[in-house]
C-alpha cells in the first residue's frame, strides 16, 4: 500500500521534471516572439502596478508619532534596577 504511493509520486515527480525541464524548453524554441510582444514584456516590467504601489506604502515602516506608555525605573526584588513599561 505505502511501496505502491510511493511509486505513484515518484512517477508524478519524473513527470513534472521531464515536462518543465525537457518538453517546455523544446516547445519554446519552436515559438517566434515579435518585436511588438518583446516591446510590450519590456514596458511592462518597467512600470510598476498600481496594487503593488499601494502594498509597499502600506508595507513601509514608519517611525511611531508618540509614545504609548511612560516607561520608568522600578526597583525589583532582588535589588537590581529595571524598567517597567506598565508603570504609569
Amino acid at each position: 500500500m505505502i511501496q505502491d504511493l510511493a511509486i505513484t509520486a515518484s512517477i508524478g515527480v519524473a513527470t513534472i521534471i521531464l515536462t518543465n525541464l525537457v518538453l517546455l524548453p523544446v516547445l519554446m524554441s519552436f515559438i517566434t516572439v515579435s518585436k511588438r510582444s518583446v516591446d510590450h514584456a519590456r514596458k511592462s516590467q518597467q512600470q510598476e502596478s498600481r496594487v503593488w504601489q499601494v502594498v509597499a506604502k502600506l508595507a513601509s515602516p514608519k517611525r511611531p508619532s508618540m509614545r504609548l506608555l511612560p516607561r520608568r525605573r522600578i526597583k525589583c526584588c532582588s535589588g537590581c534596577m529595571r524598567w517597567s513599561v506598565f508603570s504609569a
